[in-house]
Parts: C-alpha cells; sequence; structure tokens
C-alpha cells in the first residue's frame, strides 16, 4: 500500500490515504522496514525538512498526491517582526533553535537578500598580488598563494561612510570568473586591514581584479533587504512601502538541503513537488558557486533516476546539485524543472574526481531538458544556470544570469541543443551564454544567446559561445547571437568547426570574434552583421578553413588581427578574399 504524508497529518497515523503521516521522515522509515516504495504528499507546506536518503531507498517514488502540489520548505515561519522607532526599520528577536547563518529570507513570496554595499556597483580595495595565473592546464598560479594572501585585505577608507561598522560584517572578493563571500574576523583600523574567518578561493586582487563589496551590515540597507546581528541573535528588516510587517509571511532558511541522498542510489524518482527556503554555507564557492549545496544535493553518483515537473524557488544555493564520482552519474533525467531566484546555480549534473581523465570521459545516458531556470547567482554570483559534465543539455530556457548560462566541462559526445539563453554574464566576467571546457567531439547546434553586454573594461570578456581550454572536434552549427559584441571567445581549442552559424549585433561597437592560442579551426558559412565594424582576432594559425562567410559592417570596416599571448592587438592582417564583404 502506498504511503501518504500530509501537513494536517500525525506519525503516529498508519501512513494511509485517509490517515497520512505528519511528515516525510516517518514516511521515509515506514518504506525502509518493509512499507511500500511509494510515497504521495498531499498538498500544502510542510516546514523545516530535511531528509538524507541512502541505499536502503533504491526504487523509491516521492511525489505530491495526484492534483495537488506540495511544498517542501527547508526553513520555518517566523512572527514577531517589531518596528524600532526609525522609519520603515523593524527587528525580529530569532527563535532559539535557530542556529548558524541566515544568507536570505522570504518575505511575502520574495527573496530578500542581504544589505549590501554600496547598493549598486562594487568599491575597490588597495590589496596588491604580484602571482601570475598560467592557465587551468597550465596549473592555475605560478606560486601557490600564502594564507595571508587568501585571507587579507587592505580597504581604501575614503570609499566608506564614516565610521563605518564592521561587526557582523562579510564581503565579497571579486576575482575574475568566481568570487568568494567571506566573513571578517578581525578588523584593524590603524593599518586598515580585514582578515577573513577563512580563506578565498584565490588571492585577494589576483588577476588585477580589485572589487569588492560588503554584506550585512546597517550600510546598504535599503526596502527590501535585511541585516542578521549575529551577537545578538537579532534580524533586522528594511520594510517596502506599504509593507504591513505585523501581516507578513516570514519564512527563514535553517536547512543546507531538504533532500540529500548520501550513497549511490538506483531508481529513484522526484516528481511534482515545490522546493523553497533553504539556506547556504558561508564559503567560498569555488568555479560555478560548485561548491555550494542544493535543494536537492548528492554526492556519489546515482543510476536510473529521475526528477520530474520540480519548482525550486527563492533558496540559498543550488535547486539540483547531483555530483557523481569516477562516471557514477548514469541514465539520470533532469526535466521540465524551474528554478527561480536562487544564490547560486539552477541545476548541476557533474562529475567529480576524475581530473585530467575530463577529456576522455563518454556519456552515460543523463539528459537535462526542458527546463526554465531564471535569477541565479543572487548571493553566489558565480552560479551557473546549468553546469553538466557527460551529458546532453537540451530545450532549456535561462534568463537572467550573474554569470554563464550553461557550462560544459568534461566527457566526449556532449550535445548542447535547443537551448535559449538571455541576459547572462550580469555581473562576472570571462563568462558566456553557452561555455565548454576540457572536453571533445562535443555539438553544439541550434540555440539561441541573446543581449550578452560589456561592463566598461575593453577585455571584459562576455561572450556569447566559448571553446575554452581543453575544447577539441567540437561542432557549432546553426546557433543565432544577437546583441551579444563578444560573439564567439576560443581559448586554447583545437580543430574546432563554425559552420551556418549567425551572429548579430546592433551596437555601434566591433562585432568580436577571438581564437585566442587556438589552432585549426574551420570556419565555413556563417553569417557576421554588425552595425560597427566586424573584427576576428586570433593567432596564425587558429583558422586553417575560412570560406564562404557572409560578412557586413554597416561602417564597411571588417578586420583580422592577430593577437599575442597576453591579448596586446597587433600584425594587422587581410582575408584571403574567398568570403563575401558587403
Amino acid at each position: 500500500m502506498a504511503i501518504y504524508v500530509s501537513p494536517s497529518g500525525g506519525d503516529k497515523n498508519p501512513g494511509s490515504s485517509a490517515l497520512p503521516f505528519l511528515t516525510l521522515e516517518k514516511a521515509l522509515e515506514t518504506s525502509r522496514l518493509g512499507g511500500d516504495k511509494n510515497i504521495f504528499l498531499f498538498g500544502g507546506e510542510y516546514e523545516n525538512v530535511s531528509v538524507t536518503l541512502d541505499s536502503r531507498d533504491n526504487g523509491l517514488i516521492i511525489q505530491s498526491a495526484e492534483g495537488e502540489k506540495a511544498a517542501l520548505r527547508g526553513g520555518i515561519k517566523a512572527v514577531g517582526w517589531k518596528n524600532t522607532g526609525d522609519d520603515n526599520l523593524y527587528s525580529l528577536d530569532l527563535p532559539g533553535e535557530i542556529a548558524g547563518d541566515i544568507p536570505m529570507l522570504e518575505i511575502n513570496g520574495r527573496f530578500c537578500p542581504r544589505s549590501k554595499f554600496p547598493r549598486t556597483g562594487y568599491i575597490e580595495h588597495k590589496t596588491e598580488c604580484n602571482l601570475n595565473w598560467m592557465s587551468t592546464l597550465g596549473g592555475g598560479w605560478d606560486i601557490k598563494p600564502t594564507n595571508a594572501q587568501l585571507t587579507e585585505m587592505i580597504y581604501d577608507p575614503s570609499v566608506l561612510p564614516e565610521n563605518f561598522n564592521w561587526e557582523n560584517a562579510e564581503v565579497t572578493v571579486f576575482h575574475r570568473w568566481d568570487e568568494s563571500l567571506v566573513s571578517v574576523k578581525n578588523h584593524d583600523p590603524e593599518r586598515n586591514l580585514i582578515v577573513f574567518d577563512s580563506p578565498c578561493g584565490h588571492p585577494v586582487g589576483g588577476f588585477g581584479v580589485k572589487r569588492y563589496i560588503v554584506r550585512n551590515t546597517e550600510h546598504g540597507m535599503e526596502p527590501g533587504s535585511f541585516r542578521f546581528d549575529k551577537i545578538r541573535r537579532k534580524l533586522y528588516y528594511c520594510a517596502l512601502p506599504g509593507e504591513d510587517m505585523r501581516t507578513a509571511e516570514t519564512y527563514i532558511p535553517v536547512r543546507d538541503s531538504i533532500i540529500k541522498i548520501d550513497s549511490k542510489i538506483e531508481n529513484l524518482q522526484i516528481k511534482n513537488i515545490e522546493f523553497r527556503t533553504t539556506s547556504a554555507p558561508m564559503i567560498s564557492g569555488g568555479f560555478g558557486a560548485a561548491h555550494i549545496t542544493g535543494a536537492i544535493d548528492g554526492s556519489n553518483g546515482l543510476e536510473n533516476c529521475g526528477f520530474t515537473n520540480l519548482s525550486f524557488k527563492n533558496i540559498s544555493g543550488w535547486g539540483i546539485r547531483l555530483w557523481g564520482r569516477d562516471g557514477g552519474n548514469k541514465n539520470i533525467s533532469v526535466s521540465n524543472c524551474a528554478v527561480e531566484n536562487s544564490g547560486a546555480g539552477g541545476i548541476l549534473l557533474a562529475e567529480s574526481g576524475v581530473g585530467m581523465k575530463m577529456f576522455t570521459a563518454e556519456k552515460k545516458g543523463c539528459v537535462i531538458s526542458d527546463n526554465n531556470i531564471r535569477g541565479v547567482g543572487l548571493i553566489y554570483f558565480s552560479g551557473i544556470g546549468i553546469y553538466a559534465t557527460c551529458c546532453d543539455i537540451i530545450g532549456n530556457s535561462l534568463n537572467d544570469l550573474s554569470y554563464t548560462g550553461i557550462a560544459y566541462t568534461g566527457g566526449n559526445g556532449g550535445r548542447i541543443l535547443r537551448n535559449r539563453v538571455s541576459n547572462a554574464v550580469n555581473i562576472l566576467n570571462d563568462g558566456a551564454g553557452i561555455y565548454a571546457a576540457l572536453c571533445g567531439e562535443g555539438v553544439m547546434r541550434d540555440n539561441i544567446i541573446e543581449n550578452i553586454f560589456d561592463c566598461e573594461e575593453y577585455f571584459s570578456q562576455r561572450h556569447a559561445l566559448y571553446f575554452d581550454e581543453g575544447c577539441y572536434n567540437w561542432l557549432a552549427e546553426g546557433n543565432l547571437t544577437v546583441n551579444c559584441r563578444d560573439a564567439m571567445m576560443s581559448h586554447i581549442s583545437q580543430k574546432c568547426v563554425l559552420k551556418n552559424n549567425t551572429f548579430v549585433f546592433y551596437g555601434g561597437e566591433d562585432l568580436l570574434m577571438s581564437f585566442a592560442r587556438c589552432e585549426d579551426f574551420h570556419i565555413e558559412k556563417n553569417n557576421f552583421y554588425s552595425a560597427g565594424s566586424v573584427t576576428f582576432a586570433g593567432n596564425k594559425n587558429a583558422a586553417n578553413y575560412f570560406k564562404n562567410n557572409n560578412i557586413y559592417s554597416m561602417e564597411n570596416n571588417v578586420r583580422q588581427i592577430y593577437i599575442n599571448r597576453d591579448y596586446t592587438r597587433s600584425q594587422p592582417s587581410d582575408f584571403d578574399g574567398e568570403n563575401i564583404f558587403k
């Protein structure tokens, strides 16, 4: 007999449809003692949910009951906001059972962020870093960063308000393609020095980037944001105009994951459920914020499992984060899911612990298809919409991303087909609508990438398509990029084919195609249209075939420019005349 759970049930009930359990924990316990593997959740809100699945749960199916939609929350409801007497500022004493950090709140259905200074943009520190990045394949930093280089930052007091209060402060230190979110451990005002309680992912000031923002202080509070006084265990919230906090519905996240998968599981199905209000660790997230937990989180590999018609909203980490080890993920489907307003990324289905095997790892039937992802990277800016290895990525829609839309980083034979990515790489640099690295023999076909704009830096590196280090024998065909100035970036890649793509840029600057340290590209039958000029930049051996392309520049300016390893423009050269110029 199937097992039923209801927000109005009781754990002393038999778990039947007429007398359901109250908690998912009790349903799992019953299932493991020989009960049915089908768990149905009646509609409604389930608070403070956190369960761990293991090998005893092979064949388990968790889903909403027919015609209903259950909402599992990794948080609890809180009441008792009090006006501080300061206009629209309210305070809330935390219940005693809440421990740990609070990265976000959900108030009246909205994702509420911590306070941030400055409210828009960033400020700059004065920390110098003399280390050189040698590329990922080159081993990273030329000299291993010291603990001081990873944990200390010299700030400029002139860019901060007078008597800036560092108590409870957290700092987002920008690097290049990622950032570190770290708490302030010590503050030395005489030296304008702050020390973090954990190391950054890269040395402070590395890559020549000196940007940072300060979170969780009274400076930067604005309507709709909050701060967390960790010492006094108190929340402060700046209400929106007309918002009545006496009746406001507030949820505080307390669980990093709602469903955690602790060991290898086969034939697991999770369907038709909503996930909301999760927490996340305050650590450096690494590339793609991949170290941050998910509402559904696994780390040991799954086989023959499906995640269907799930919704993730107002969460601090990922929606779904599924790591496999040494080929551990097999025949997994993530389909028709929605992720909206996440602190980290959307969907991660990837392999870890395989090192350089990433170049030769093969697909094993994993598919991410027909998902809708928007508003990711709200806390960890490096969060990626879809992050995958050894997987097919088909028919997904992604919008409003602080960093990369789709990242495919390992495994041969991947297919990235018919996806649409809009407004990506809004905050960080060196990302793309669709990005690939350390992989080969893939196909990137019939995707639409639109509205990826440069920042003020000359080499801001915000691209539509990106073949990064270690890509080889990829086919990019039938793709359309619109309003993406840096339409294509290739870096340390070989023998890739660009065919029948259309690149359109209506801005007044160059439409730029870059091929840095690349070899033997085949570029044929593409359409390049720019309201400004069209520029192809790369080393001399980047393309061995460049023919039958249609190139249109309203400024009548089409250029091929060689660039050296340091991206300094030099050595202009003419085309061979076999393409069509307009």
